[in-house]
């Protein structure tokens, strides 16, 4: 969320852009029985319209602080170098890790608005 912070900074997109990330439930039927209400803690609900552009800006923000060339398709990466050298091998081990702590900072940060 800070990240979307920093994009929308301030006013009534931001906050009903909060709102609406935050303190959400879900349930389900099964066999014609409601299940009691579970928070949603995803950074970006699903099967909304607003979903694909949220999730694009989620991926856009975390590319540009990438070394090695990236390619995006729906709400997937693709990390591609050639290695040749032990630099290569580094530059993409570091991406791989940056990835990986975006992913819980994204899985866990909706928590923390």
């Amino acid at each position: 969320m800070e990240e979307l912070n920093n994009w929308l900074r301030t006013g009534p997109l931001n906050n009903w852009l909060r709102r609406f990330l935050t303190n959400r439930t879900q349930q389900t039927v099964c066999d014609g029985v409601l299940s009691p209400p579970k928070q949603v803690v995803s950074a970006v609900p699903q099967g909304t319209v607003l979903a694909p552009l949220l999730c694009l800006r989620y991926m856009s923000m975390t590319t540009s602080e990438l070394k090695c060339p990236t390619l995006l398709f729906a709400d997937n990466y693709l990390l591609h170098i050639t290695i040749t050298t032990a630099a290569d091998m580094d530059k993409l081990h570091s991406d791989l890790e940056k990835m990986e702590a975006w992913q819980d900072k994204v899985a866990n940060g909706i928590q923390s608005i």
